[in-house]
């Protein structure tokens, strides 16, 4: 604000208050005018997200080089110099939600075999649901009036726990497209789950330490290994189309390693936790994690389509 507009008498169109500034000394509104530019506005999102001031570079280096420091430091107040990691979070999942979009990765992927010939039954369906499948989507294969009836009739008398899956399978095997789009709309809530059941674990395995420190740690835990993992489907996505014979396990074991190691050197670092200490809670916290991704992954996606 020039000198000349605070000496006529211009006031803060939030608050009232007389400006002697280019920002309000009562509320912090900077007095630019509102009717902008898209152009403006796009720019000052793009600061105001992506922290051109260096914080946000700063903040991505010492989360890869010094795994656990960034959520330590913000714990302990030295906040300043890093991103918050709820918008380091969000950042991180946009980048890794395009990058499996521009893949053209498929968040869940149904696979069907049913007998050309025979009886349909839920013992001759076979459906395999895989994450973050490879390849085209399978055509529809709709069934005949006689194919549903025998289905129905195989469930009919059953009392498995799984008999709630059944509808899944038939739309499954007659709408694969529509199966995996419904699934694509629960990825992110899937996400979101993860965070917190990591947050939960690592609380199990700290409880000494305030909850809030978890939820700081788990945040920017997945900021670090969302956009690693965009890296790692990146590098799964490309070998699997070399032909190159056991490429693709061998990134994606050696992800689960690198996972790992990460996830050491960050507990070590974060809670302090000793080398002895590290022996069981390194492994069971990789276990845990792992098994609760896959768990929540398919579990919700699976709720979405039912």
């Amino acid at each position: 604000m020039t000198e000349a507009a605070a000496s006529s008498g211009a006031r803060c169109a939030n608050c009232d208050t007389p400006l002697a500034g280019d920002y309000c000394a009562q509320c912090g509104q900077s007095v630019v005018a509102t009717n902008r530019t898209v152009i403006s506005l796009a720019a000052d999102f793009a600061d105001d997200a992506f922290d051109w001031d260096g914080r946000l570079l700063r903040t991505m280096r010492t989360l890869y080089l010094r795994p656990g420091k960034v959520a330590r430091d913000y714990v302990d107040g030295r906040r300043a110099r890093y991103t918050p990691p709820i918008r380091l979070y969000l950042l991180a999942s946009l980048l890794f939600f395009v990058v499996v979009a521009l893949l053209d990765i498929r968040f869940i992927g149904v696979e069907y075999d049913i007998p050309d010939d025979g009886p349909v039954t839920a013992d001759s369906v076979y459906i395999d649901v895989q994450l973050f499948a490879q390849g085209d989507i399978p055509p529809p294969r709709p069934l005949t009036a006689e194919e549903r009836a025998s289905f129905d009739a195989s469930i009919a008398d059953t009392s498995d726990p799984a008999r709630y899956l059944f509808g899944f399978m038939l739309d499954a095997v007659e709408d694969p497209a529509g199966v995996e789009a419904a699934a694509a709309r629960g990825a992110a809530n899937a996400l979101l789950v993860v965070v917190a059941a990591f947050v939960l674990i690592t609380a199990l395995l700290h409880p000494r330490r305030r909850f809030i420190e978890h939820i700081v740690h788990g945040l920017y835990f997945h900021a670090a290994h969302l956009p690693a993992s965009a890296l790692l489907l990146t590098a799964i996505h490309f070998a699997e189309r070399s032909g190159v014979s056991g490429l693709p396990v061998a990134l994606a074991i050696s992800g689960i390693v690198v996972l790992g190691a990460f996830m050491v050197a960050i507990d070590k670092r974060f809670y302090g936790t000793s080398w002895l200490g590290l022996l069981w809670r390194a492994p069971l916290l990789l276990i845990l994690y792992v098994a609760a991704q896959s768990f929540i992954a398919v579990g919700l996606t699976l709720l979405a389509v039912i």
